[in-house]
This record gives C-alpha cells, structure tokens and sequence, in this order.
C-alpha cells in the first residue's frame, strides 16, 4: 500500500492505516488518501480515479464529510471523530461480469469482519444497511459505478462509533461504542473495511459463488413481514433470503417469489 497525503490527522493516519494493512497481510496494492474534510468521499474517490489513471485501488478516508450521502440522495449524517467515512475505489477496463452481486458480496464481508472486531451479532439489512442486534442502524454502505473509457466502482462505507448528532428523530441508530465492549482503532476499522471491499472484489473476479449459508447467518430481513418499494412498484411479504447474484427473494401475499434486484426494503413492524 502506497501512502498518499500523510498530514498529522486526529483520527486518521496514512502511515498507520498502510501498518493496519501489512499487520494483516494485505495483497493488495493501494494508494491511501486521509483527508481531514471533503464534501464526499464517494465523490473524491472518482476524482482522483479520474485524474490518476495509473491507479487501480484506492482508500479514502475522511473525518469530516460535508456533504455525505446515501441511497436516493439521501443526507448521511456524520459528525468529526463519531463517525468512519470511507470509500475504495477501483479501475477495471471493463465492467466485469458478476459486478450485480459486488454489494452484496462486499456487505457481507465487512459484516463479517465488524462482528469478530465488536464481538456482537451485526446484520445486514439488503441491500446495503448493516443493522446491531436491536434494529439499529450501525452503518451504510453506497455502491456506484461510472463508465467512460475504463469501469469506475466506488464504495463508500459510514459507520457509526458513536451516535452522531443531528440524526432525525424516527430513524432508530446504533454506534460500535453501545455494542462493543472497546473500539478498536479508526486506523484499523479503515484497514479492515477496506480489506473486507478488497476480497469481495477478488471472490467476484475468480467467479466464486455468492456465500448464501454465510449470509444467511446475517440477513436481517429474512422471516420478517416486509414492505419492498421497487420503482413504481410496492410488494408486501415475506423475507426469504437472496440469489446467487445478490438479489431479494421475496414471497408475496398471493404466494409468489419475487426477486428483487434493486429497491427499498424494510420490515413492516418496529425493527
């Protein structure tokens, strides 16, 4: 990992993030970015992908996001030193085959990686929410891809280690600090949900399937009664796990599957 922009920072370092990686036995070859403050880290991420076509894999982190975003353009709110904002982004020459079930692969992973870290039970909420045991929201996740010339992906990770401030009041929140018993480093966090991205993005590319026993483990909506908004569709029904290329199975009212390959999903009673 190549160290990019190492200004003494509070939360983040670039030289402790690239010491994370190596602890770990990283393979991989990024450059890592830690900004002090941007509007989104999704979006400086496609910048310097743009700007630096030699660049295959990046990391930026930021502590302070000023114009952080989630799914349908909505506000991520973040505040400095509660909250880890980060991106990876990567350059294909194509859009590789498989690229559909990227989310979810990468959900699961980093799902994975924070229960062993939090020593608690953390779900994934499809398609791209991690949820704590109690129904609250831990963290969000935005996938984006762009294509000109090359394939441009970007996902883009906030997650809570406290409560941030400014959340509205009917969203029901969750932090690492009110489910683990320490917070591990934000150096290390950043590592790992990087890593977790990383070797999603290689299972993708060896064409391995999608884990379904292992999501499973950690699939929030499964069994639950839900209400799925798909453009200008809505179903009711119930939870039933997912597909091989990441998709929702849904069983509707009337009895049938439905697969749902993007949309809204939330479960009809108090999460």
């Amino acid at each position: 990992f190549a160290s990019r922009n190492s200004n003494t920072r509070t939360m983040y370092s670039t030289g402790q993030i690239a010491l994370e990686f190596q602890r770990m036995g990283s393979k991989y070859n990024a450059s890592i970015f830690a900004l002090e403050s941007c509007g989104s880290t999704n979006d400086e991420a496609f910048r310097i992908l743009q700007e630096a076509e030699i660049l295959r894999k990046i990391v930026v982190a930021a502590e302070e996001q000023t114009g952080g975003r989630g799914r349908l353009n909505r506000r991520w709110v973040s505040n400095r030193g509660k909250t880890i904002c980060v991106s990876m982004g990567m350059s294909f020459d194509k859009v590789p085959e498989g690229m559909a079930s990227l989310t979810v692969r990468a959900g699961l992973e980093i799902c994975g990686r924070l229960s062993v870290l939090a020593g608690a039970r953390i779900f994934v909420k499809w398609p791209n929410d991690l949820y704590s045991w109690d129904g609250g929201k831990l963290a969000g996740m935005l996938a984006e891809l762009r294509v000109s010339n090359r394939a441009l992906f970007v996902f883009g990770v906030g997650l809570n280690l406290e409560i941030p401030a400014g959340v509205p009041g009917d969203r029901k929140v969750s932090s690492l600090s009110g489910i683990s018993r320490e917070v591990p480093r934000a150096d290390k966090l950043v590592a790992e949900l990087a890593e977790a991205v990383f070797d999603a993005a290689e299972s993708m590319r060896r064409k391995e399937p999608l884990n379904l026993s292992e999501f499973e483990k950690f699939d929030w909506l499964k069994g639950r009664d839900l209400k799925v908004e798909c453009g200008s569709r809505t179903i009711f029904g119930v939870g039933k796990g997912i597909t091989e290329n990441g998709e929702l199975l849904v069983e509707s009212e009337s009895g049938r599957i439905e697969k749902i390959n993007s949309g809204e999903a939330n479960a009809t009673l108090a999460e």
